[in-house]
């Protein structure tokens, strides 16, 4: 009896310690910007993608020189 008890003991202790050791499956990492960024709603969003679409358009065709860089970068922050 037991031995019957000790066999069981050690099974179950390979058991746990095989399942324990194994490495996580997640396929991606966790987006700590998204987990703790405020979650705005369809109205909030449309108002703004209305307010800033003259500014991205041009900041798209403006071409790639110093003073144009200026505009472009004032541009992504307000998209930020």
């Amino acid at each position: 009896m037991r031995n019957r008890v000790a066999v069981y003991s050690l099974i179950l202790l390979v058991m746990f310690s095989l399942m324990h050791c194994t490495p996580k499956k997640s396929s991606s990492s966790t987006d700590i910007d998204q987990l703790y960024a405020l979650q705005y709603d369809n109205t909030y969003k449309d108002s703004l993608a209305k307010e800033l679409f003259p500014s991205v358009v041009k900041a798209l065709a403006l071409s790639n020189t110093a003073y144009n860089r200026k505009i472009i970068d004032s541009t992504l922050r307000q998209l930020r």
